[in-house]
């Protein structure tokens, strides 16, 4: 399953981010013991921590068209 965030920055600059990997299991979310749950929130937080850091350090340094993919 694959997501991908487009983002606009300023008018001409769109940064396409592929994500792979970042899902969860199909299971409901009430079968899925507490603990498991927050460790699953927790990496999923912390995938969304390096995208934010990646897409920061591209708005400083590239001013064209970027398309970045990330694989987990």
């Amino acid at each position: 399953m694959n997501q991908t965030i487009q983002l606009t920055i300023k008018k001409e600059r769109i940064i396409f981010i592929n994500i792979n990997k970042i899902q969860y299991n199909t299971i409901q979310y009430n079968t899925i013991p507490h603990a498991y749950h927050k460790i699953l929130i927790s990496k999923l937080n912390l995938e969304l921590k390096k995208i934010k850091t990646l897409i920061e350090v591209i708005k400083s340094q590239y001013q064209n068209l970027i398309y970045l993919s990330i694989h987990n």
